[in-house]
Parts: structure tokens; C-alpha cells; sequence
């Protein structure tokens, strides 16, 4: 028995309605936390530096260096330098962009001048830095 030849040139596999619902969902989400960091940082440039924290703070724990920079700004502007180290810190051992040297400058905030030169000095000698 011989069989037709079919071409299946020219057809679109169609996707199942439950893969374009994660789809959709996801971007969803994606748009959310996108929307959360502009927030944050419109808040940052307002001066809204409490309001800046709490929107850019789980995008930085999520490892975006962006809201990092912005987080650790926003709480060096609010005088709280002890919780801009432990934000930095954080950015640090994820090996985020730029945070040893928001670290050393919240170090310096706080007058620990010789641990500042020492997170900064480690830095420099890091490879690719």
C-alpha cells in the first residue's frame, strides 16, 4: 500500500492554547518587574528614597546591577550607610556589575576608611574588573 506524500512546507505548527497562556503570563510578569524597577528609579530621581527602596530592592536581590546601584544610592541618601553595606555586600558575592565599588562607597559613608580601600583594592586586582 502506498501512502500520499505530504508536504508539510509552508504549514505553522500551531502552538497549544495552554503554551500561549505561560507565554502571555510570562511576559506579563516580565512587564511587571520592568514597570517596578522604572518606578524605582523615577522614585530615586523624585527623591521618593523609601518608596525607591521598596521597588528596587527585589530586583536587586534578583541580581539586576541597575536597581543594586539604585538601591544602595537610595539608602545612602536615607542615612542608612549600616544596610547600603549589607545591600552591596549582597551585589558583591552574586558578582554583580559595579557593586565593590558601591561598597566601598557606602564603607566610606560610614568613615571605615581603610576597609573601603581594601574592597577597592581587591577590586582592582580582580580579573576582567
Amino acid at each position: 500500500m502506498m501512502h500520499a506524500m505530504t508536504s508539510d512546507r509552508g504549514r505553522r505548527p500551531r502552538l497549544a492554547p495552554i503554551v500561549w497562556f505561560v507565554l502571555l503570563a510570562l511576559g506579563a510578569v516580565a512587564a511587571a518587574a520592568t514597570a517596578q524597577e522604572a518606578d524605582g528609579f523615577a522614585d530615586l530621581r523624585a527623591g521618593r528614597y523609601d518608596e525607591a527602596v521598596r521597588a528596587l530592592r527585589p530586583e536587586a536581590r534578583d541580581g539586576n546591577a541597575a536597581a543594586l546601584a539604585g538601591l544602595v544610592t537610595a539608602l545612602r541618601e536615607t542615612g542608612d550607610y549600616e544596610d547600603a553595606v549589607r545591600a552591596a555586600e549582597r551585589g558583591v558575592d552574586g558578582g554583580l556589575a559595579g557593586a565593590r565599588a558601591l561598597h566601598g562607597a557606602a564603607l566610606l559613608d560610614l568613615g571605615r576608611i581603610a576597609d573601603a580601600r581594601a574592597v577597592l583594592e581587591e577590586g582592582a586586582r580582580e580579573p576582567g574588573v
